[in-house]
């Protein structure tokens, strides 16, 4: 098993052995999400300016999203090397990735809880919700939804099976997962 710890200027390590080495991932910004595919357990993602996904239990790692094909731009900001990128069309618009979830259920179903409008903190401007259910080959951008932070994701229980609950630091959102309608 693997556990990782993101720390907010030094970077974000993962170890192997309960702790006693800790290796460097290098990934692309600081981290501000990570999640872990409950049903396939060498699958890791991250969430920094973009997410970024292991296959093989952390040893290697790739972009996820956005899909590296659409990229346009790549703008650094501040003193922290803190960065974002852009892509075509403006469908992702940059930003801070403050939320992944994996749906337990099917992992090809994942939700990205993206805060654009950073500056050099951890709030935004606006809060984007991205979903892919074919494993990141395709996205779909939710509304705009309120709020500065995400706080949590979580899965409707077995009365709400399309539900996706949104938490943010000024609403809570229910998700439809078959229509994609955002509700309070």
């Amino acid at each position: 098993s693997s556990d990782l710890i993101a720390c907010d200027m030094t970077d974000t390590y993962i170890t192997y052995d309960a702790g006693k080495r800790w290796t460097m991932l290098n990934i692309d910004g600081r981290v501000d999400a990570i999640a872990f595919d409950s049903n396939n357990s060498g699958v890791i993602y991250v969430g920094s300016c973009a997410v970024y996904r292991s296959t093989d239990n952390g040893k290697t790692w790739n972009m996820f999203f956005p899909i590296p094909e659409t990229l346009t731009s790549k703008r650094f900001i501040g003193d922290e090397a803190l960065h974002i990128y852009t892509t075509e069309n403006n469908f992702f618009e940059g930003g801070r990735i403050q939320r992944i979830f994996v749906d337990p259920k099917d992992s090809n179903h994942i939700f990205i809880g993206n805060a654009v409008g950073l500056d050099i903190g951890m709030e935004g401007d606006e809060l984007y919700l991205f979903e892919t259910k074919d494993n990141g080959a395709t996205w779909a951008k939710s509304t705009l939804l309120e709020g500065r932070q995400f706080r949590s994701l979580c899965v409707g229980g077995a009365d709400d099976p399309n539900g996706l609950y949104v938490f943010t630091t000024a609403a809570l959102y229910r998700y439809d997962t078959v229509t994609q309608e955002v509700s309070r």
